[in-house]
């Protein structure tokens, strides 16, 4: 949630924490619906995660510059593209996020992530006026 409403449309990402025991772990990822709920795919889409604990990113972006008529995603590094953060974009990335989160075989826990909008929104600028101009 955020602010207390179901988000839409974020991208969740649950990154195992290190375990001497496994082999190798694979990150699992999913979107979440209008009811602010999310079902994860490692494999394949929503095929689920392992049992294991993991850091939780949350991330939902918007673009707030025009973009080109014939824009796509190939384009987006030689692009300047201005975004308006949703979510904290502390919690985007699994490295900085607080938010942890274990799956057993009886479930997720937790089951819910509330998140908290930061007020003026986190504006990001990507692209190469923006590497050209340096941080």
């Amino acid at each position: 949630t955020l602010d207390g409403e179901p988000l839409e449309g974020a991208i969740i990402g649950f990154q195992p924490v290190a375990d001497p025991n496994q082999k190798f772990q694979r990150p699992s990822t999913g979107i979440t619906d209008a009811s602010g709920k999310f079902v994860l795919g490692t494999y394949d889409k929503a095929d689920g995660a392992p049992v294991g604990k993991f850091k939780v990113a949350i991330q939902k972006r918007e673009v707030t510059s025009k973009l080109p008529a014939d824009f796509n995603s190939e384009m987006a590094a030689d692009t300047n593209i201005t975004y308006k953060w949703i979510t904290p974009k502390l919690m985007s990335d699994p490295e900085s996020t607080p938010l942890t989160a274990e799956i057993t075989r009886s479930g997720l826990e937790p089951s819910t992530f509330a998140l908290e909008a930061v007020n003026p929104p986190e504006i990001e600028k990507t692209g190469p006026q923006v590497r050209l101009n340096g941080p």
